[in-house]
């Protein structure tokens, strides 16, 4: 374990070397997105609900909810001393704000008001989140940072409860007792989620360097790397197909927007964005996928399982 910190430590220091440093205030959003990427305090300190069970109390916890409440504060205060960087963004994105009024308004009909206040308001610190990324003075190198210390935290200890900690990175099946990969997170498909997520933003990071010319290039590419290479091992454990496709289209049109002959052309970008989306309603729609035919017609004598869905 402590290997692992350390490493962890060093990808920071080599990450916050290479780049200009970004505003302190990215830290709230790295907290917020690592808990929602992983589990929530109450789960890592293993207080009330068991981590994998489906009867998740609908109240929730309150030490859960003095957390994100504690963040959502830390976010707002970020946000109005930014309030004219603020305005202007809402003011030209009224859609999402339609779309949380809405949302605001239902909780008047709700079977559940006070849980689905409790949803909404977590939804609302979302976007709090994301305000506090774009309305920083560089909102690109502040993206960057959340994004790389996000997966700084997430994939390598993932790695290690996996390896090392199985109590806390594993599950079995009810009926099966099949092994299932869940890292930092509860269960093999959020795990996939992540890794698509932070896979994708470190290969981002890495080609980018790969093409720079500057001297200490390597500062980028070696923690980087190693992030991609993690996402790659997770991805063969925990067998989360529909993440891993995802990924392997996403890499594959971010590859070829580095490549020279594809750069400064938008016709070519487009066509490999709409390629990929065609791929993805062939598979979904018309059944092209090599694991929808095992859906449509199972064995006989068996019912299809959840595994047969994934």
């Amino acid at each position: 374990m402590i290997v692992f910190v350390a490493g962890v430590a060093v990808f920071f220091y080599l990450d916050s070397r290479s780049q200009t440093p970004t505003s302190q205030a990215t830290w709230i959003t790295v907290v917020w997105l690592t808990l929602a990427g992983s589990r929530a305090v109450s789960q890592w300190l293993q207080l009330g609900t068991p981590l994998y069970t489906s009867d998740l109390a609908p109240e929730g916890s309150p030490l859960d909810r003095m957390v994100y409440a504690g963040l959502l504060v830390s976010g707002l205060l970020v946000l109005a001393r930014r309030a004219q960087r603020v305005g202007k963004l809402l003011s030209a994105n009224l859609p999402i704000i339609l779309g949380f009024g809405y949302c605001a308004v239902s909780l008047l009909w709700s079977d559940f008001p006070d849980v689905a206040f409790k949803r909404w308001t977590k939804a609302v610190g979302d976007l709090v989140m994301v305000l506090v990324v774009v309305s920083d003075r560089d909102p690109r190198s502040a993206m960057r940072d959340v994004l790389a210390r996000a997966s700084f935290l997430l994939i390598p200890f993932s790695v290690l409860l996996v390896k090392y900690f199985p109590d806390l990175g594993r599950v079995y099946g009810r009926w099966d007792w099949k092994t299932y990969y869940t890292g930092v997170t509860t269960d093999k498909n959020t795990l996939g989620v992540i890794c698509l997520f932070c896979g994708l933003a470190s290969l981002w990071r890495f080609l980018g360097a790969l093409r720079s010319k500057e001297k200490k290039r390597w500062r980028e590419l070696v923690p980087h790397g190693m992030i991609v290479l993690m996402v790659l091992w997770l991805f063969w454990i925990a067998n989360s197909m529909t993440s891993l496709a995802c990924f392997l289209l996403a890499s594959s049109v971010l590859l070829a927007t580095h490549l020279n002959s594809v750069r400064g052309q938008p016709a070519v970008v487009n066509m490999l964005v709409g390629s990929s989306i065609c791929l993805c309603i062939s598979i979904l729609f018309l059944g092209l996928g090599p694991g929808v035919h095992l859906v449509a017609n199972p064995e006989p004598n068996r019912e299809p399982t959840v595994g047969d869905w994934i």
